[in-house]
């Protein structure tokens, strides 16, 4: 009996996997830009909000969820008002089913520093001497308020050699590439060791339920506080995200003596 079982297991999860391969290829596909922090989608709605082609938002707390899954960009747009219409127009558009899949246009970072380091808002991304690269690619599967996306970021950084600073009373032990000023303190080294850096995570990854105005789920996803261009007042695409829990508002929420937007989330940073 048991020998039996476990010759049909291989072939029951073979069944349960194409029934599920069958089901997916029977979702809408769509092809979608990435409204994620940073993302160029990201900055151009901010631009449409001054246009007036997209309706005003707080952009306090992103990333804009709630827009990435209703955002519709009219093509007939002038433009003046949308001048991206042609890149934009036609790829985005929201969901009018209940089930939908996906597929995220993969979204390429390149950095060359002659120098020294140096990088802003580069996400997962360690722009060393040299040259840089971030590659983020995925997809998303919408069932009903239900929302995963799997959208991993793999990073390369040349990481070449460059005069390090001299380090500020160093313990005995401590490495040459750490911070020059506050080595015993800081965890900010000058260079990730002396070869070829490469990293991979699950970058804009997400589980989430949204629904009545709310929205809870777990992600990996950077996060942006405040509504500054270049600076946030929490959170920023600095550096790659880190896995926590969330609960909050899913759009800015009227409350008669204005709009409240909330959120709380629980995580881990490690190291």
């Amino acid at each position: 009996m048991l020998h039996r079982l476990a010759k049909s297991l291989p072939l029951a999860a073979a069944t349960v996997a194409l029934l599920a391969a069958s089901a997916i290829a029977q979702l809408p596909v769509k092809s979608r830009s990435a409204l994620w922090v940073g993302t160029p989608l990201d900055e151009y709605v901010r631009l449409l909000q001054l246009t007036g082609e997209h309706p005003l938002s707080s952009r306090l707390l992103r990333p804009l969820e709630y827009e990435s899954r209703t955002l519709t960009l009219r093509g007939d747009a002038s433009l003046g008002r949308n001048p991206w219409r042609e890149r934009y127009g036609a790829s985005q558009g929201s969901h009018t089913g209940t089930f939908a899949l996906e597929l995220y246009e993969p979204l390429l970072l390149t950095t060359a520093n002659s120098a020294v380091p140096f990088g802003t808002n580069d996400g997962a991304m360690w722009a060393g001497k040299g040259v840089s690269a971030s590659l983020t690619a995925g997809a998303a599967m919408r069932a009903g308020p239900l929302t995963v996306r799997l959208a991993p970021v793999l990073t390369w950084s040349q990481n070449a050699e460059f005069t390090l600073g001299e380090l500020f009373k160093p313990l005995p032990g401590t490495p040459p590439y750490a911070d020059p000023n506050a080595p015993r303190i800081i965890d900010m080294p000058q260079r990730f060791g002396d070869a070829a850096y490469t990293t991979a995570d699950l970058g804009e990854s997400s589980i989430q339920l949204n629904g009545r105005g709310a929205r809870a789920g777990v992600s990996t996803a950077n996060m942006w506080w405040g509504p500054g261009v270049d600076n946030s007042i929490l959170m920023s695409n600095n550096a790659g995200g880190f896995p926590h829990a969330f609960v909050g508002t899913e759009r800015a929420l009227n409350v008669r003596i204005g709009r409240l937007e909330a959120l709380y989330i629980a995580g881990r940073l490690s190291g």
